[in-house]
């Protein structure tokens, strides 16, 4: 069973995981936003105390508030305000470093607090665990003083490490023996641990959001989507895949809203009638969809006519926090869409909760995918779509492709092969004269790999990223010569992992700009400007050509990579009439397929050098 964790301080915080109906695959990781110790809203009513650490200096305490630090040899691991990753929002907490044997105790008191009828503690708690250290956590209360740890006398809750929260949790305190007094709080943290090394790490305590105020009902608070997902839905694909997700925030500390109906508007160019149902699943408090466990949702409902406006209607109750609602559409099986294929667009309009109907917070967003066919017509060699034209556009999708391990070797230009995810599809072209072609997969959505083969499999032009640094990581392969009669199969696979399996690689629809040209003087007649075959071909160090020119004078010699940029221009001359060798040094140059080319008066001449390392 795979996991997803997220870093958090100095350890680990799982997140949650659930799937539909499938194993797990790469494109079932559906993350919704990783939301840490935000306090929900709160009605509008006077709290008696709030600190939520956003203002605190890191490493200093709220004004007021003080700490106590017994046993221990760090004076800096206390109790203290730190931020998620050094970037995110601040909190309260406790790291204990301490020696063999020794018992270390954290400190942290609140300021005065005037406890008012109803008045709840209320906090958000958590903790880091390595391993099991045996720590204690504690609630103490003071009626008479905060300087004095023997004043807090009164013992509010006991933790063990077990039973404090490991992931963010909303704690709950009655203060209710206490109304009509002023109390201090105080957050203590107790190790005990004994350690055969010198120095040792505990848990750490980490607190949040802290309120004291009356308990507040469950009231709705938002309703907005969460999310939608841009890779394409293959056909068969529909029904586990969720085409977006929507946020039904519930706020306040006890009870629950009951949901009746959520709405929503549906257009795009896909035909409706091939939606054969559309289903709505809700998860709690999930922040993942990844492997099957049908115990971790429930189908909240259908609807079978998704055509303009459409609900689903049930009676669910809500508790507070972050409830996901899952919108899947099953497309009829038997249905093949084709390039450019079409798309479903959603819209959520609003919910019924409690009675009353509220728009969502977000009016008009909608979401769109587009739809794909399950196999795609040209995933393997002997499937190549042909090419037929000099230049246009083409499109496919590489959504569940699969490999031919004889054949999609792993792409040479990809590093070691490991960007490589197999994920392949394919388009042949016939030259119908010598010249030069390139193949343009800039207008794609997602990370690709292009390669050239020959009909005998062999790999002759590749490329990984158009520009790493810049961010453009689909390819491109730019004028590569081609002779007349030349068949070159094209090939496009995703980014990832060729060892993780196809559908752990990047995929979506794949538009290729393909351009065909034959420029000027590439037949080279007799008694013309000419540029022979390099030899040796490939080459490594060297590579030299003979050069026929008609009239006396400097020759320049250009090499391009399959990207179209100039790597090297050497200057020679010759006499008018004569064949004269020329020898290009090419040793700085990368292991790859070039074009190495001279111009005269308008015309050029070309030829393919290889440079093998």
């Amino acid at each position: 069973m795979q996991k997803l964790y997220f870093a958090l301080r100095r350890g680990f915080e799982r997140c949650q995981y659930f799937s539909l109906q499938k194993p797990l695959r790469w494109w079932m990781w559906i993350v919704l936003p990783l939301i840490i110790t935000a306090a929900l809203p709160v009605r509008a009513q006077q709290a008696t105390f709030f600190e939520d650490f956003e203002n605190v200096p890191k490493g200093e305490m709220p004004e007021g508030w003080t700490f106590y630090q017994h046993g221990g040899t760090d004076p800096t691991s206390r109790w203290k305000a730190i931020q998620y990753l050094g970037f995110g929002t601040r909190f309260l907490s406790s790291l204990s470093e301490f020696g063999t044997g020794e018992k270390d105790e954290d400190w942290a008191i609140t300021p005065p607090i005037p406890i008012a009828d109803g008045d709840h503690l209320i906090f958000d708690g958590s903790q880091d665990t390595w391993t099991s250290f045996g720590d204690m956590y504690y609630v103490f209360i003071s009626t008479t003083t905060a300087d004095a740890p023997d004043a807090f006398e009164d013992t509010l809750a006991t933790y063990t490490e077990d039973e404090f929260p490991k992931n963010w949790q909303t704690l709950k305190l009655d203060l209710s023996a206490y109304a009509g007094q002023t109390i201090y709080i105080a957050f203590v943290h107790v190790t005990t641990h004994v350690s055969e090394s010198e120095f040792d790490i505990s848990d750490s305590f980490g607190l949040d959001n802290l309120w004291v105020r009356p308990l507040q009902d469950a009231k709705l608070h938002e309703a907005l989507v969460a999310n939608e997902y841009p890779t394409p839905m293959a056909v068969s694909m529909t029904p586990e895949l969720p085409f977006m997700y929507m946020n039904v925030r519930v706020i306040g500390d006890q009870g629950t809203v009951n949901i009746s109906s959520l709405d929503f508007t549906s257009q795009g160019t896909l035909d409706p009638a091939q939606i054969t149902e559309a289903t709505l699943y809700y998860t709690w408090d999930r922040s993942l969809i990844a492997i099957s466990d049908p115990s971790g949702y429930i189908v909240y409902g259908t609807a079978a006519n998704v055509d303009g406006k459409f609900s689903f209607d049930g009676d669910l109750d809500l508790p507070v926090g972050n409830n996901y609602f899952w919108l899947t559409f099953t497309v009829n099986p038997s249905y093949t869409p084709t390039y450019p294929y079409p798309e479903v667009d959603v819209t959520f309009d609003g919910v019924t909760i409690d009675g009353t109907r509220s728009g969502t917070t977000v009016n008009g967003f909608a979401a769109t995918r587009r739809v794909v066919p399950s196999i795609p017509q040209n995933d393997n060699f002997s499937d190549a779509i042909e090419i037929t034209t000099s230049s246009g556009r083409y499109g496919a999708s590489n959504v569940l492709a699969m490999p031919q391990p004889t054949i999609e070797t792993l792409a040479y230009c990809a590093p070691g092969g490991v960007e490589d995810g197999s994920n392949s599809i394919w388009w042949h072209f016939k030259a119908p004269r010598d010249g030069w072609i390139t193949a343009d997969l800039s207008a794609c959505a997602f990370n690709t790999i292009l390669v050239f083969y020959n009909k005998k499999y062999d790999q002759v032009a590749c490329n990984d990223n158009i520009d790493e640094t810049e961010g453009i990581l689909q390819s491109k392969i730019s004028e590569y010569p081609v002779a007349k009669g030349e068949d070159i199969y094209i090939r496009v696979t995703g980014y990832g992992d060729p060892f993780a399996g196809p559908q752990n690689a990047a995929s979506g629809v794949v538009i290729l700009d393909f351009t065909f040209t034959v420029p000027l003087g590439i037949e080279n007649n007799a008694g013309e400007d000419n540029l022979s075959i390099p030899y040796p071909n490939p080459a490594k160090d060297n590579a030299s050509f003979t050069v026929t020119r008609r009239d006396a004078g400097e020759v320049t010699l250009q090499v391009r990579d399959l990207m179209g940029r100039l790597v090297l221009t050497e200057r020679f001359d010759v006499a008018s009439g004569e064949a004269q060798t020329v020898t290009l040094d090419v040793a700085a140059l990368p292991a790859g397929t070039y074009v190495v080319s001279f111009e005269d008066n308008g015309r050029t001449s070309t030829q393919k050098l290889i440079i093998a390392r």
